[in-house]
């Protein structure tokens, strides 16, 4: 996440289009509120372009006149209008209609829209950001996803990565969503035995589901320490099965976020190196068994045992 904040400050003040990609709930939207604090200022709107049909969607976003349609009872000034001098932050550009990417495409060719229902064309000065957790070039190539629209939104692009391949993240979003819950819930910080609960758990639903769990939990503690016997209940409310392949990675991304240090990511997680160790070759064997056997990215298990080798050789007699 480093990586994408220090690229994130590079392209605040530049005026250019920025595309996010990255998995649902991983953090698309602050990102894209940091680009905006770090740059030009101003407004700054946030519209969500999935699960609206296109008559609605374009009069959210480009505004409509009085009597443009059935209930338009007065003028409405859209997205574009209201994010001018500042940012519109468009997430889910990946679920937008061929008919309204074309309309996209002629704002973002000419910078001025024209509101339902309306003849005059309005300038508008906007700093677009747009978000998706689809791959856009896979939708390009299956031609549903027009391509000169995703020249113009990806000039810059920034990747999100999962939380579950940053677990140095976690234990400090856990604790600034408790700083955040304060004005309601009064003072609360993490146990020391939900920390090793905290980092081995994958996170499918990224950083949003971090900060439900935490929210639970948070309401469930009595003393004002959030521990495992507040954070299991909230855990186990998350829906969905769990991966075992996703599981044996999530190991080996542990370790590789530690640089292959075998004894930190130990002590990070609170459990003895043997039995990390363990881990590590359960995740080899299981990586060797299943089909596609290079899954298991960073310095993987091999490294990691490695690494532990060259600490007994090199540790003191």
């Amino acid at each position: 996440m480093i990586n994408s904040l220090a690229e994130a400050r590079r392209f605040a003040p530049l005026p250019w289009p920025v595309l996010i990609c990255g998995e649902t709930g991983s953090g698309k939207e602050g990102l894209a509120r940091f680009v905006h604090a770090a740059g030009r200022g101003g407004p700054l709107v946030v519209a969500n372009a999935g699960g609206l049909p296109d008559q609605l969607l374009e009069s959210e976003l480009f505004g409509h006149e009085r009597g443009a349609f059935t209930g338009a009872e007065r003028v409405h000034r859209g997205y574009f209008e209201r994010a001018s001098g500042g940012t519109l932050f468009l997430d889910e550009v990946g679920e937008l209609s061929m008919r309204s990417q074309a309309q996209l495409l002629r704002v973002l060719e000419t910078w001025r829209i024209c509101r339902v229902g309306g003849e005059e064309e309005i300038p508008v000065d906007v700093r677009l950001i747009c978000a998706t957790h689809r791959d856009l070039r896979a939708l390009v190539e299956q031609g549903r996803f027009r391509l000169d629209l995703y020249y113009r939104i990806a000039r810059l692009v920034l990747e999100v990565p999962p939380l579950r391949s940053r677990p140095k993240d976690v234990i400090a979003l856990a604790e600034h969503f408790l700083v955040q819950l304060r004005p309601e819930l009064g003072p609360r910080r993490l146990g020391r035995d939900v920390r090793p609960l905290l980092l081995h758990h994958a996170w499918p639903g990224n950083v949003r589901e971090l900060r439900n769990v935490i929210g639970v939990a948070a309401t469930r503690c009595s003393d004002g320490v959030v521990d495992a016997s507040a954070l299991l209940p909230a855990l186990r409310q998350t829906p969905g099965e769990p991966d075992v392949e996703a599981s044996y990675a999530h190991v080996a991304e542990i370790v590789a976020s530690y640089d292959g240090n075998v004894s930190a990511a130990a002590r990070a997680l609170g459990i003895p190196r043997s039995t990390l160790r363990g881990r590590l070759r359960l995740a080899a064997e299981h990586a060797l068994e299943a089909p596609g056997a290079s899954r298991i990215e960073g310095p993987g298990p091999a490294k990691a045992r490695g690494r532990v080798r060259a600490q007994r050789m090199t540790r003191p007699a």
